[in-house]
Order: C-alpha cells, then structure tokens, then sequence
C-alpha cells in the first residue's frame, strides 16, 4: 500500500532520513510527522530544527518526540527534553509533547534487563513529570510487540486516559522514497 491508502498518514523522521522534500512528503499523502528532537540527556538531533520548521513550512502537523533511554532518570530527560523544545510546545499545528518508549536492549543501548513493572512504573514517572513540568501529557509511542509481549498489554496507570497511545504499525511495509530520504 501507499500512504495514501492509510489516512491519516505521516512518517517518523530523524538526522537518519537525511534531506527531506517535504512539499514531496506532503504531495504523497503526509498529513503530520514526527520529529526526533532528543534521546536521553547525550543527544540533540541535528536534524530537528529543519524537520520541523520544513514540515510545518509544508502543512502538515508536527509531533517532537523523545526517545527514552534507561539511564538518566526520568527526571533528568525531562529537563533535556523541555530544554530542547520548549520553545516550539503549544505553536498552532504542533502535537503535545511525544515520547518513544521502547525496549532499551532493542535500542542497542546495552541495558540491563527490567521487568514489565519496572519500566512500566518507570515510563509513568516520566510521564507525570512532563505534565508537572509543561502541563501537558505526552503521546506515547512503542511498537506491538514491545507493548503486547513485554509490557503485556499493561494500562498505565492514571496516564492511561490522559495519554494517547500511538503504536507503530509495521504490518504492511512499504518504503516512500522523498528527496534523498527513505522513510519507512
């Protein structure tokens, strides 16, 4: 399929895309995107700034993400997170605040092991600290098999009403070539 058959569509995008045409992006049926901002308290992406000046410059809705990372704690990436952000929370088109949460030893982090609960209890820190911090509740962002096989479906307590949950689906690949990125 092409995104067009998948309304509303949108990609997740990083300084790994490279240059993005995002007139392109919006011709071939883009209607937000989602812009990694930061991942930790290590990394700014370099790349944040023409996403989402070039995205919301094309019309679509933005969405700025952070990656989480099991070291700091949650309190410390808020901070970064905010720092890097802030500026651009609450400007007309632009989503709350994102977080990707993802398995840490997916993420090539070397991580230790932690149990659904841990990073269950872990993640709602973050999430309520943001809140404390912005007002706002972020969108969480995972994969199906991360949520299902090891959070086991988990509701998040309290968060769970207040944070929408966006789960990536990769059930029907399909690679869009826009400018000199591939986005998947």
């Amino acid at each position: 399929p092409t995104p067009v058959d998948k309304q509303p569509w949108g990609p997740d995008v990083s300084h790994h895309n490279g240059d993005i045409d995002w007139g392109k992006m919006k011709g071939a049926g883009a209607s937000f995107a989602f812009v990694k901002c930061s991942q930790g308290t290590f990394m700014r992406d370099p790349k944040r700034a023409a996403n989402f000046s070039g995205a919301l410059a094309a019309g679509l809705y933005v969405g700025l993400y952070h990656y989480l990372s099991y070291n700091p704690l949650p309190v410390d990436q808020v901070k970064y997170y905010l720092d890097t952000v802030r500026h651009w929370l609450g400007r007309d088109n632009v989503f709350q605040p994102v977080v990707d949460f993802e398995n840490w030893s997916d993420a090539g982090e070397g991580g230790p092991a932690r149990s659904a609960d841990y990073m269950t209890a872990w993640f709602v820190d973050y999430c309520r600290i943001l809140h404390d911090e912005c007002g706002m509740w972020p969108i969480a962002y995972t994969y199906y098999s991360f949520y299902h096989d090891t959070l086991h479906n988990v509701k998040l307590p309290e968060t769970s009403k207040n944070c929408p949950l966006w789960i990536a689906d990769y059930s029907e690949p399909y690679t869009l070539t826009v400018g000199n990125a591939i986005v998947a």
